[in-house]
């Protein structure tokens, strides 16, 4: 999981924090080796926090293509210290955005609220940095929602595009329509071995990125 953090890359907007005259481009290196990115913009008082993890699709083990997209899905279950409904409603409660998406090589976490409530965005992207909580319990509910997204993606013609698009690009690449098939075998029900890596293989998984 520290490989996680220390290759995290986190985009802070902050909008109504400063004149248009201050407004530009902030980088920066924590002591953790996690980079910074501050882009201000003052049109509106909210704040956007998009926490990008250096690891996606490409990464997955062999054999269980899906184990990144079903990670980011797990990330919303719960984390030690906070837990999903808690999650829920502090977002509720700030009138916040959050979504995720996970892609070949990365997988980014967003967060949008009122500007004077980045602390907490902050402080709630911090703690699941940390950990997750991968129970059982949360997969076999979790699994259905990502079963029912990934049906949803298939055949709509953008992403049959893409995926045309990336095997003629890619053709030697293993992992090239990985995004099109990335809840195939590891959400199939119990028929394949896949079915074992609900929380056994997506937190070795979590703690070796």
């Amino acid at each position: 999981m520290r490989r996680l953090l220390l290759g995290a890359l986190a985009l802070v907007f902050l909008t109504g924090a400063a004149p248009a005259k201050d407004t530009g481009v902030l980088r920066a290196t924590l002591p953790n080796g996690l980079r910074v990115v501050i882009v201000r913009n003052t049109l509106a008082p909210v704040v956007s926090t998009a926490v990008n993890y250096l690891v996606g699709g490409d990464e997955t083990p062999k054999g269980f293509p899906g184990t990144a997209h079903a990670q980011e899905h797990m990330m919303f279950r719960g984390s030690p210290g906070l837990t999903a409904d808690q999650l829920a409603n502090i977002g509720s409660v700030m009138g916040g955005n959050f979504n995720a998406n996970t892609r070949e090589s990365v997988t980014q976490y967003l967060f949008t609220v009122p500007s004077e409530d980045l602390d907490i965005a902050l402080h709630i992207e911090a703690i699941r940095m940390q950990d997750s909580l991968d129970t059982k319990e949360d997969w076999d509910k979790e699994r259905g929602a990502i079963e029912q997204e990934v049906a949803q993606d298939l055949p709509t013609r953008p992403i049959c595009c893409s995926r045309s698009c990336a095997k003629s690009s890619f053709p030697a690449r293993p992992t090239s329509t990985w995004r099109w098939a990335r809840g195939r075998a590891s959400m199939r029900r119990p028929r394949t071995r896949s079915s074992a890596s609900t929380t056994a293989g997506t937190r070795p998984t979590t703690r070796s990125w």
